[in-house]
């Protein structure tokens, strides 16, 4: 069986509640990560993001990456992804926003 292709969550059927489940958990794992080790965090937010598209908070997190980098076109790179991904709720779309526009200034 190929892990990645599975539609099973530890032997049962994998529900939107699990991706977000395992993609918070994934975001917390990355934010104890983020000052010792960016790329291992980066790691993490990614696979959050595949999990849940629709999570915004890993979006912001891998922004704030890229700024540590001083990577500025990075970020808005990341942050106007985020924003084209269908079903993002509106509070996440402004919250996106907000951030995408703090750095275009």
């Amino acid at each position: 069986m190929d892990a990645e292709k599975s539609e099973s969550f530890g032997g049962r059927a994998t529900t939107p509640e699990d991706l977000r489940l395992a993609a918070i958990d994934l975001r917390q794992q990355g934010d104890a990560l983020f000052k010792s080790s960016p790329a291992a965090a980066e790691a993490k937010y990614k696979q959050a993001t595949a999990n849940d598209p629709i999570y915004d908070v890993p979006y912001l997190r891998l922004a704030d990456i890229c700024l540590g980098r001083k990577d500025m076109d990075g970020a808005r790179e990341i942050l106007k992804n985020a924003l084209a991904v269908d079903g993002m709720s509106s509070d996440s779309k402004n919250d996106l926003t907000r951030k995408l526009d703090s750095i275009s200034k």
